[in-house]
């Protein structure tokens, strides 16, 4: 009986024997795929969820920080008193971000100001 071989698998066949000598106990290279990643920041993100394995792109929530605290302080301290220093708190950009996974809700992480 005669085995029929592919082309593709002929350079195998015909070396294997070269090959196996050289690579003996060793396992085959493994080949893995990247994906860039940008750092979390202010603004959603591409990131890859380590609970559910997907990449998706994080849901953010901005909350109040020390940087919101110490911005409206000076905010204060500088005369602006009749409400004016609590600006801070209606800028999302004086705020803390928390990015969190939009399939399973997970927290992927914090972007502190301070």
């Amino acid at each position: 009986m005669k085995l029929s071989v592919r082309p593709e698998q002929r350079y195998f066949f015909e070396n294997r024997r070269r090959h196996s000598s050289c690579c003996r106990g060793k396992p085959p290279p493994a080949f893995s795929a990247s994906i860039t990643v940008s750092p979390l920041g202010e603004n959603p993100a591409q990131i890859m969820c380590p609970k559910c394995h997907r990449t998706v792109l994080s849901e953010v929530e901005y909350s109040s920080g020390l940087f919101t605290y110490l911005f409206c302080g000076g905010l204060f301290l500088c005369g602006f008193v009749f409400g004016c220093c609590l600006i801070p708190f209606c800028v999302d950009r004086l705020k803390d971000a928390k990015h969190t996974c939009p399939t399973c809700k997970t927290v992927l992480g914090v972007y502190r100001r301070l």
